[in-house]
């Protein structure tokens, strides 16, 4: 399989206001996306970095917790789908997609 994704968080706590949550690698290219969160005003900023581009995309602010919890359950449902597309590029617009609506 080209694409894989790894789960990170809640194994690895939130550590100095800062956690990943996931990643998705790309085996052939060596790169990888990097969806992380960032706490502020205690709601939690979740970005994503593209290692291969250093861009990085704001995906959506959760209120609290639980609604971390319920962004991270979307992601997990949709993991198949995801690690389908043809390559990192598909599966950052498939996720930026998938959290706009």
């Amino acid at each position: 399989m080209k694409i894989n994704m790894f789960f990170v968080y809640p194994m690895m706590d939130i550590v100095n206001g800062e956690s990943n949550l996931f990643r998705i690698v790309d085996n052939n290219l060596k790169e990888t996306l990097v969806i992380y969160l960032i706490t502020e005003n205690n709601k939690y900023n979740i970005n994503m970095i593209n290692t291969m581009t250093g861009e990085i995309n704001k995906i959506l602010v959760a209120n609290d917790s639980q609604e971390l919890d319920s962004i991270i359950q979307v992601l997990i449902d949709n993991k198949k789908k995801i690690i389908k597309e043809k390559d990192l590029l598909s599966v950052e617009k498939y996720i930026l997609n998938l959290t706009n609506n």
